[in-house]
């Protein structure tokens, strides 16, 4: 399949996006925008909400000199007038380091006190999709109006007046976390959908039961990306997901358990749009090009041959299924807390391994396996060491009764490379995952 960004680019090279409509007009806000700065704030005339709402806009370090018929992603980000700057640091630089491409992000900013609502409610009412209820409102609020809104009015007007391209990417946190998740499952116009720390069990599982109605239906393609912090999908939720979404769905999943809800903004948004936009060019390239340094250097085993290794399947693997807890340590006295943890799942009939590694004052780091052999004694698995010279960092484990220990050694190295002393290892079972 296409990624996103090649669809972007053929739309960038050959036209504007045809309209069905005319669009609202941008006003720029003269009082709250600078000539020539990358974020300048426009009012806007919506028909679908019945009021002027306000928007700033992001514009990347490309677009003051770029072409007439060039054309960016676009980012709307609901509660713009502080999550918007967040998205916006971040996306600039991931773009600069090559991990996104640049793109337009769009800050919608809340109204405030109105005449009928305050500042809480309104943002309520213009964030709750109708059907649910939240923070006590009822379930009839105005989320399908502010959707309409952003797809029908918003998008459309950035299309014609400020080189608005695809794909299309919605963000939203907490509340508009929510009316995020609700559009991914009733709206095709986003292709890329972010919700970070959105409260989705709220109403036994309304949201969660409305995305997997959509994804077993659907046939579009759709990335959706979900962070929590304080709010997560419920594990079985997600199963139900990942089990009925259709091929061209990616789902992601993160949980950032040592940040608070009001604080996960900045990694979160961060990590998921890393992770939506994993295939942008400029990020593969790097890639086949580090691996083809390493395979180039002469070795008996080349890291090209140790990713081409079948993984394992589920039921080679069925008696390490589940979760593990342990150390990683150097020498010969080993830590006295296990905060290392394996997980090994099944999902979609394939094996999903990760190691959790935590970090003193940050998210912990997780690495996805990307090799996996089962031997009569134990298991061997690892993943990229992520350093130059670049190797297989290789756990190869043996089990004795619920322990499974062993040496961490690179793999893939020339013959005469030192990496020094193996790294030992020991982990316990601590749960096991029903297949």
């Amino acid at each position: 399949m296409r990624s996103l960004f090649v669809a972007g680019l053929l739309v960038a090279m050959v036209a504007a996006p045809v309209r069905g409509q005319i669009a609202p007009v941008l006003l720029e806000d003269s009082v709250n925008s600078v000539p020539h700065r990358i974020v300048r704030s426009y009012r806007i005339l919506s028909a679908a909400l019945g009021e002027e709402r306000r928007v700033a806009v992001h514009f990347p370090a490309s677009y003051f000199r770029a072409s007439a018929d060039r054309r960016y992603p676009v980012a709307v980000v609901f509660d713009g007038e502080t999550l918007g700057q967040t998205v916006a640091t971040v996306a600039t630089e991931l773009a600069r380091n090559g991990q996104i491409p640049e793109m337009l992000v769009v800050g919608v900013e809340n109204t405030g006190r109105t005449a009928r609502l305050d500042a809480n409610q309104k943002r309520v009412w213009d964030l709750t999709p109708p059907g649910l209820s939240v923070s006590g409102s009822d379930r009839r609020q105005a989320g399908d109006l502010m959707l309409d809104f952003v797809e029908h009015e918003l998008l459309e007007a950035v299309d014609q007046r400020l080189l608005g391209g695809s794909p299309k990417v919605l963000i939203g946190h907490s509340s508009g976390g929510i009316l995020a998740t609700y559009a991914a499952a009733t709206r095709a116009r986003f292709d890329v959908v972010l919700s970070l720390d959105a409260p989705v069990s709220l109403q036994e599982g309304w949201l969660v039961n409305r995305l997997t109605e959509a994804a077993n239906e659907s046939e579009r393609p759709l990335r959706y990306a979900t962070i929590g912090a304080r709010f997560e999908w419920p594990d079985d939720g997600w199963d139900s997901l990942t089990k009925v979404a259709p091929k061209g769905w990616q789902l992601l999943r993160r949980h950032l358990p040592e940040e608070r809800h009001q604080t996960m903004t900045m990694l979160g948004s961060y990590l998921g749009l890393r992770d939506v936009f994993a295939d942008h060019p400029t990020r593969v390239a790097e890639q086949e090009r580090v691996l083809q340094e390493a395979n180039a250097r002469p070795g008996s085993v080349t890291v090209a041959s140790l990713l081409a290794t079948p993984f394992a399947t589920p039921d080679e693997a069925a008696q390490f299924v589940g979760e593990w807890t342990g150390s990683v340590w150097m020498g010969d006295e080993r830590p006295v807390r296990d905060e290392v943890r394996l997980r090994l799942r099944v999902v979609d009939g394939r094996l999903v391994g990760e190691t959790e590694q935590p970090r003193p004052g940050v998210a912990p780091l997780v690495r996805r396996w990307e090799y996996l052999r089962i031997s009569p004694r134990g298991m061997t698995w690892g993943f990229m060491n992520g350093m130059e010279p670049r190797a297989l960092a290789l756990f190869e484990g043996t089990l004795e009764g619920e322990e499974l220990s062993g040496l961490m050694r690179l793999s893939g190295l020339p013959d005469a490379t030192d990496t020094g002393p193996p790294l030992k290892f020991s982990f316990r079972r601590t749960s096991a995952s029903k297949r």
